[in-house]
């Protein structure tokens, strides 16, 4: 059976923020490594060493205990492609790298090899550009960039339509295929509580033990993350009905350094008279007695940087009925009144001003001025938190719902599985031995002859053709190389270019006035390309290895 070698140019492990993202690539990689559907890993990054410590500490999952995983530098992503028949190229989101792999590969690879990538977030405002290069003459129906959700399915569709009636870009251009592939969730690690671990969460959390314990929790940011202001007006409304259940709110999360937004949630929830308690930064332990001391779980993104909704796949493992706002990536995994119940929201169409003076602000701020114009129905939110508050029966039975339908759908090994099928799908994209030559030739519209562009900046900047009429020799420092007189100092990474090229054979022919066209069909065939002979001429002119007998330019 061929090999098949899973490739990445990201580093999946991208830092200590409590990011979604975060979670998420980490998440991936770890269930990769653990289901082990490949021979063997490759990563070529521009820090190998930062991913091969965080490797260290997953020594027991399944393809690092075979030592199937290893870390490159990035400049030796090339020749891999090269000297290997890789699988697949999966990058940690589309907007970086994906174009200059795609490119790459149709030049320098043996086979046309599925290239998939992973949006977390679709908002920021200069993702029209990092899209608008996605769509060029050598993208094939093995570039494919997959949504988590159905709204962001949407969004990148429209991305893509607007990018292309806006720019007029010609039909015969190709872009990603879009495909559907939600994140996942190791649903062994998150479970339902039992009898013990609820009553020790609860004591710990000091939750009285009647008190129907309502968790929210997810990235206390009110700017790019939700507003849980109309969560307190909400529950103050049930707290003021005739027969109000008696309920505790548990709001958790990362907090930012200086944000006083967890102050202003503690200030009116005391102000409202509502029970809460505020845990900021939990760590894993903690993270998990929160999830076992709930009874039901909140979450009411209102902001356009929501794609998914990890903490819904945890709180539905864990179990638990969920009360969402109807956003997003949300509706795809609370079905409304069976695992959960969704809160209608609403948003504008028409936004002409906000749409030009988002260009002249910080991210977060146009996020925030957005979602503070997202309603969330509050009589609705409510009357749903009133209805599962009541009715413990039916909490029960959506929670257990909640926790099949996650396992069903969102477990690691099912959307592993789901994205195989889509590297399976893509391979049977038919691609004819002339498609396949005109995507080697293809040349996208933003990578630029760069030694033309710059051609101003020497004094004489001459093509192959002229560069071959000049006459060189060796130089005193060339003659005592050649006589291990004296060692060259080389710089890494020159082998890039050079390719092998035979330095001291140049030397040799070079000891009698000679063109450089010469040594260039002396020297150059099948293996050594006459951009590879330039180099290494012109290194060695550098170098004072070489010199030229006739200057072309004034000294």
């Amino acid at each position: 059976m061929k090999q098949r070698i899973f490739a990445s140019l990201h580093n999946f492990f991208e830092g200590k923020q409590f990011l979604g993202r975060n979670v998420a690539c980490e998440s991936f990689l770890k269930a990769l490594l653990q289901h082990d559907p490949f021979e063997a890993y490759h990563f070529f990054l521009h820090d190998p060493q930062a991913l091969i410590c965080q490797l260290e500490n997953l020594a027991q999952l399944s393809a690092c205990q075979r030592n199937a995983v290893h870390c490159h530098p990035r400049q030796h992503f090339v020749a891999a492609m090269q000297s290997n028949e890789l699988y697949c190229l999966h990058l940690a989101d589309p907007v970086s790298d994906q174009p200059q792999a795609a490119y790459l590969r149709n030049r320098f690879s043996k086979q046309i090899f599925p290239i998939t990538s992973l949006p977390h977030s679709l908002n920021y405002l200069d993702y029209p550009g990092a899209f608008l290069r996605q769509i060029w003459p050598g993208a094939c129906c093995r570039d494919i960039i997959c949504a988590t959700s159905k709204a962001a399915m949407a969004v990148l569709d429209g991305y893509f339509q607007k990018l292309r009636s806006n720019y007029c870009l010609p039909a015969s251009w190709g872009q990603p295929r879009l495909r559907l592939l939600p994140l996942g969730i190791d649903t062994e690690s998150f479970r339902p509580a039992n009898a013990a671990e609820r009553r020790n969460a609860r004591e710990k959390l000091k939750i009285p033990e009647k008190a129907i314990c309502c968790l929210c929790h997810g990235r206390l940011a009110v700017d790019d993350k939700m507003d849980l202001l109309p969560l307190l007006y909400a529950v103050r409304r049930v707290l003021d009905e005739k027969e109000a259940p008696c309920l505790h709110i548990v709001v958790s999360g990362s907090k930012r350094t200086l944000d006083n937004y967890p102050d202003v949630l503690t200030s009116l929830a005391r102000s409202l008279q509502i029970p809460m308690t505020l845990i900021t930064d939990p760590d894993a332990q903690k993270k998990q007695e929160l999830f076992h001391s709930a009874d039901l779980f909140l979450s009411l993104s209102d902001n356009i940087q929501e794609t998914f909704g990890l903490t819904l796949l945890e709180a539905g493992a864990s179990g638990l009925a969920s009360i969402v706002s109807d956003w997003d990536g949300y509706r795809d995994i609370v079905e409304d009144g069976e695992s959960g119940l969704r809160i209608p929201t609403l948003a504008p169409r028409e936004t002409p001003y906000l749409n030009a003076l988002a260009y002249g602000l910080p991210e977060n701020i146009h996020e925030l001025l957005r979602a503070q114009q997202t309603v969330i129905d509050v009589r609705c939110l409510a009357l749903a938190i009133s209805r599962l508050a009541h009715d413990h029966a039916l909490r029960r039975a959506m929670g257990a719902k909640a926790r099949k339908r996650t396992c069903a759908v969102y477990d690691w090994s099912v959307i592993l599985q789901n994205w195989l099928t889509i590297l399976a799908e893509a391979y049977a994209c038919p691609l004819s031995a002339d498609d396949v030559t005109r995507l080697r030739h293809a040349e996208h519209p933003a990578f630029l002859n760069i030694a033309e562009l710059f051609a101003q900046h020497s004094s004489f900047c001459p093509d192959l053709a002229a560069l071959g009429q000049c006459q060189v020799t060796l130089s005193t420092r060339g003659k005592q190389v050649l006589q291990k007189k004296a060692v060259p100092v080389t710089w890494n990474n020159l082998e890039l270019c050079l390719q092998g090229f035979d330095i001291r054979k140049l030397l040799v022919l070079a000891r009698h006035q000679t063109p450089i066209a010469s040594l260039l069909h002396k020297l150059c065939g099948s293996d050594i390309s006459e951009e590879s002979g330039q180099f290494a001429i012109l290194w060695a002119l550098k170098h004072d290895l070489l010199e030229l007998l006739q200057t072309p330019y004034k000294p």
